[in-house]
């Protein structure tokens, strides 16, 4: 690195709840940061990607500091810049990030002892979606019946974390402005996504049927017992649409029923990767529109 003084003219003190983000790009190289999503004055660029340096949070004692890993990692609060993606999208299925203390130390002549990171290297295995095979499940009368709820209530709860994060509706999907085209009804929804969501609950109900569970109906009458969450008026869109998920809050699942929501979470995103790939598209850190 060739150090050079950058200018801040707007100095910031970190203070409880602030965000702190780093952004890394080993094919430039560079290391930048934002705070709250607005970015840092000055950079680190054309270091040596194989030596050992490498961003580290460093504090007093008794502060407390949150990573934010992207996706059940740690939901971002602030999108990260054009060209920079979660460290969570790089992980293979079944792998899970992890923050670790590092053992590894190292003295020089001076007895300075230097902290270094870890010695063992992941190896970088290529990703095959495999998802399971439903091509010979039939779903029974009941589940047929179900389908289309189940995929409007995936829906509604889509629709409504999307408002949580701050997002609204809009003709053209902006992420910079988060707008989106499908914050509407669900039988407003265009229909290649509404056909999509469709296909994904038929393929979730027929994957549970592969993987040997028995789905049936305890009650013929809970339809009419079904209550739906009731949110308040912040939940509203300018279209006068609000998002009502079912509530499922007085609903526990078991132990081996947890295993089984995260083979589907698995299963569900190896669907996805095979169709994608079946459609041209390859991996890449940016999103581009055009696959190649």
């Amino acid at each position: 690195c060739i150090s050079r003084t950058v200018s801040s003219p707007n100095q910031h003190l970190l203070r409880v709840d602030d965000v702190v983000s780093c952004c890394l790009d080993l094919s430039a190289p560079s290391i930048s940061f934002r705070i709250n999503g607005q970015p840092v004055q000055g950079m680190f660029e054309n270091f040596n990607s194989d030596g050992l340096f490498f961003p580290v949070a460093s504090f007093s004692a008794g502060v407390k500091v949150r990573f934010l890993l992207g996706g059940r990692q740690g939901e971002f609060k602030f999108l990260p810049p054009p060209g920079y993606a979660p460290c969570f999208e790089a992980v293979l299925p079944r792998e899970k990030l992890r923050v670790e203390h590092s053992q590894e130390y190292k003295e020089d002549h001076s007895e300075t002892r230097d902290l270094l990171g870890p010695t063992i290297t992941l190896s970088q295995a290529a990703f095959t979606p495999t998802p399971v095979d439903t091509s010979q499940v039939v779903l029974p009368p009941h589940l047929e019946r179900i389908r289309e709820k189940l995929a409007e209530n995936i829906h509604e709860l889509w629709v409504m974390n999307k408002i949580d994060l701050g997002w609204t509706y809009g003709a053209v999907r902006d992420d910079n402005k988060r707008q989106h085209p499908c914050l509407v009804e669900f039988s407003k929804l265009p229909e290649q996504e509404r056909s999509y969501n469709l296909q994904m609950s038929l393929e979730t109900l027929k994957t549970l049927l592969a993987l040997g569970c028995h789905v049936g109906l305890a009650d013929e009458h809970a339809v009419e017992k079904v209550k739906n969450l009731k949110l308040s008026a912040t939940y509203e869109l300018s279209s006068g649409y609000k998002p009502a998920p079912m509530d499922l809050g007085h609903i526990k699942l078991a132990s081996t029923q947890e295993a089984m929501v995260d083979k589907l979470a698995e299963n569900a995103h190896n669907v996805w990767a095979r169709d994608r790939i079946r459609q041209g598209w390859t991996y890449g850190i940016q999103q581009v529109c055009h696959p190649k």
